[in-house]
């Protein structure tokens, strides 16, 4: 009933080091667990810190229930803090931004986004829903991640199994940030992904879109073969930094 709850979540069965070490050089240190524990009230849990050595994600904490039938807890997420938390009763996975109070949680990754620089997605409302997005529908394609208190709206309104129509909504299907993505300047036309030249994003069409009508794939540069290749639907991803992305009816 709650298969929901991995989408977010990692197990994990040790404790996080008292002291972790933030992976960035920043003017504003990732907190230490006891900061954390103070600053969110926690008593009867322990969340695990698991951004270490996680150069673009590196201020984050994991928990989640060791029974999931048991009540949820109510976390209270300060100003400064981000987390997407699976709650009760049916396991929605949902993404919010502090002040706010959320009931029967029944595990969350947390994040402390003063640590992150300020063109990190965690700061852009839009981009954190599909960054969040992208990872659920990666192991579920016909569960949308929901926005918690979030000011966009973009990804609510779209279907997971037809062709994206918004940036954030590729993003959120196909990876990447929804910066990243051009839109097609026709109605046959492709997305275009562009990332830094020295980042390489996984990219990945989720089965979600199988469509038969409809063309669907990924097309790159394998600069081992030198040669185009493409993804299809359900084809195990590729950590790209070029590539286009085609969804649309076939040409008549």
């Amino acid at each position: 009933m709650y298969k929901f709850l991995i989408l977010i979540l990692l197990a994990a069965s040790v404790i996080a080091a008292p002291v972790p070490v933030s992976a960035q050089d920043d003017e504003t240190p990732c907190p230490t667990d006891r900061a954390m524990w103070i600053a969110l009230q926690f008593t009867d849990i322990t969340p695990v810190f698991t951004g270490e050595g996680v150069s673009w994600d590196h201020c984050k904490w994991n928990w989640q229930a060791n029974n999931i039938l048991d009540m949820g807890i109510t976390l209270s997420l300060p100003e400064n803090w981000q987390a997407t938390v699976t709650t009760l009763p049916d396991g929605e996975v949902s993404v919010w931004r502090g002040p706010a109070t959320i009931e029967e949680v029944v595990g969350f990754t947390l994040r402390f986004v003063s640590t992150y620089e300020e063109t990190h997605w965690v700061h852009d409302d839009c981009a954190l829903l599909a960054q969040e997005s992208s990872f659920g529908l990666r192991r579920d394609p016909s569960y949308l991640t929901v926005n918690g208190n979030l000011e966009c709206e973009a990804l609510e309104e779209f279907d997971p199994e037809v062709c994206p129509t918004a940036p954030e909504a590729v993003a959120a299907l196909v990876g990447g940030l929804p910066n990243q993505w051009t839109a097609p300047d026709w109605d046959l036309g492709a997305w275009i992904f562009q990332a830094p030249e020295d980042e390489f994003i996984l990219l990945q069409i989720p089965q979600s879109l199988t469509e038969a009508d409809e063309v669907v794939h990924i097309d790159y540069w394998d600069g081992e073969a030198e040669t185009p290749a493409s993804l299809a639907p359900g084809d195990r991803g590729l950590s790209l930094n070029e590539a286009s992305f085609h969804c649309h009816a076939e040409e008549e």
